[in-house]
């Protein structure tokens, strides 16, 4: 009935193998969802280049069966056994990993060598049955060929060590070798086939074979397979537990693991317990007939328990990277270096003299003027491109129609000529300046109309100049009277502070919004005209 349940157990695992194997495998990276809050401090470091070292990502718990073979390393032959349990793993890095593990095993023994040394032998001679006697205590002769049944139940806590998941020439790690300890409880229990079906002890002086083999294969043909009769107790045991004597125990063992998807992994396992007690196999002491004494003596070989396993395990969680021993760690370092590489080539594909990894516009037409980000410039902002725009620079303050300015009507020809006579000196003639909405401080653009009244008035030191204010005619008279006064004055204060033109020389004005260079104008462009400073020559 064992053996069936435990053959249920590897169907069924086999099954759930091939089923989660269709799950297609991902990539690990960097994901910030996966990162825990007490990590986050470190990834915003990261981020901002303060750290060279990134977060650790949060990964998933294992969960996992596994089945297999069973066998003790003692001194009668062991024969298959099998055994199964379930485990939970759990990694701390890249490397190493805890593992809390659990085994229910069942192993076996039949020896081919006839031994005689069984007088004191719990379970074929001393034991508590009186139904076996297979040595004869009045002629001091007798022997059996030994068997046992080991019962065991194994938990221990593993410590692992991850051999393969550095990659430096593939990005992906779908096997893991590993090496494990552990330290945990053994708890066996050990019977014999020591009578047959109907009761009575076997007849082994009748057992046919010339070799070792030959006669184990006899008797598997001739036992029963019952294990009716107890076993010896284990005298080194710590305690008792339901009849299974427990002891402590040191394992280790080597395995490999095969990544299917992020989710599944399988594995084979081997694991070599010692628990330094020679009572697993039922046979631990062998005694000598000397005369009239018979001693007995401990047999040479300490019992090593081996369970051979197919593993198949499940990761458990959410916004968490798969268990860290499948997951490249030079992954971070790859991933920068070819970021890198992109951030270096200065491949300029549409020849606008930007390269690709700072154009912000890919296909910028053969011949335009871009910018620093690679984009078509548009010096005015008139919709025409400046490499098909016949004014590149028209002026902000007036409408513009098919890419050219609309100018407004201003001053007539001889207007402008008695403009320029009226603030012309020798030739010269005295700009003005503008400001913007209500505003009196010097704009930088009319600096160099500024510097040029200066220049005139430093050579010719005997003329002043009328400094006249003006604004548009938004806001009151009053407001704009006092506003004109102010632009006047700065404009003074420029010359005087930047020439050292004695301040008598120059006499300001403020006209408000009383003179107009456009009446009634509407618009901003417009406004801007109006709002001045005129220089002319004091008569």
């Amino acid at each position: 009935m064992q053996k069936k349940r435990f053959l249920l157990l590897t169907l069924a695992l086999l099954v759930f193998t091939a089923l989660s194997a269709q799950e297609e495998p991902m990539r690990p990276g960097p994901n910030e969802a996966n990162i825990p809050s007490y990590r986050m401090e470190q990834h915003e470091k990261w981020l901002n280049m303060e750290t060279n070292f990134p977060a650790k990502e949060r990964n998933m718990w294992q969960i996992g069966l596994h089945t297999g073979i069973a066998s003790i390393g003692g001194d009668v032959r062991p024969q298959i056994g099998y055994a199964g349990g379930a485990y939970i793993r759990k990694a701390l890095g890249y490397v190493v990993s805890l593992r809390g593990y659990y085994n229910r095993a069942f192993a076996y023994g039949i020896d081919g060598t006839y031994e005689s040394g069984i007088r004191y032998n719990y379970g074929f001679n001393a034991g508590g049955d009186p139904r076996v006697d297979y040595y004869d205590e009045a002629t001091g002769t007798g022997g059996a060929y030994l068997n046992y049944k080991s019962s065991q139940h194994f938990l221990s806590g593993d410590i692992m060590f991850n051999l393969n998941n550095i990659k430096f020439h593939s990005p992906n790690t779908y096997f893991a070798p590993y090496l494990f300890l552990g330290v945990g409880l053994l708890g066996h229990q050990s019977s014999v086939d020591a009578l047959d079906a109907n009761g009575n002890m076997y007849d082994f002086e009748s057992v046919a074979g010339n070799t070792v083999r030959e006669r184990v294969k006899y008797l598997k043909g001739k036992l029963d397979y019952n294990f009716e009769t107890a076993g010896s107790p284990d005298r080194g045991a710590m305690f008792n537990v339901s009849g299974y004597d427990v002891l402590p125990a040191i394992s280790g063992g080597l395995g490999m693991g095969f990544r299917l998807s992020q989710r599944v992994e399988v594995g084979l396992e081997t694991r070599f317990i010692f628990t330094g007690s020679d009572y697993l196999d039922n046979f631990a002491f062998r005694s000598y007939e000397t005369g009239s004494r018979s001693i007995n003596v401990a047999t040479a070989n300490t019992d090593i328990v081996n369970y051979t396993m197919f593993n198949v395990g499940y990761n458990l969680g959410k916004n968490a990277e798969e268990p860290t021993w499948f997951v490249n760690p030079v992954d971070y370092t790859y991933d920068y270096l070819a970021y890198l590489d992109k951030k270096t080539d200065f491949t300029d594909t549409d020849g606008d003299g930007v390269p690709d990894i700072w154009d912000d516009e890919e296909n910028t037409p053969k011949g335009a003027v871009v910018d620093v980000n690679g984009v078509t410039m548009d010096s005015d902002g008139d919709g025409c491109p400046d490499h098909e725009d016949p004014e590149p620079f028209s002026s902000p303050q007036y409408p513009i129609v098919d890419c050219k300015t609309q100018w407004p009507e201003g001053l007539k020809k001889d207007e402008v000529i008695e403009l320029i006579k009226e603030n012309s000196i020798d030739g010269w003639f005295l700009p003005m300046i503008h400001f913007d909405l209500d505003k009196s401080k010097i704009r930088t653009e009319d600096v160099a109309n500024l510097d040029h009244v200066g220049e005139v008035m430093t050579r010719y030191k005997n003329i002043k100049v009328d400094v006249i204010g003006h604004t548009d005619q938004r806001a009151s008279e009053e407001y704009n009277l006092k506003l004109s006064q102010r632009r006047s004055e700065a404009a003074v204060n420029y010359l005087v502070d930047n020439y050292g033109i004695d301040r008598s020389r120059f006499n300001i004005k403020y006209e408000g919004e009383a003179k107009p260079i456009i009446p009634n104008a509407k618009g901003e462009k417009e406004y801007y005209m109006n709002r001045r400073v005129e220089f002319k020559v004091a008569d």
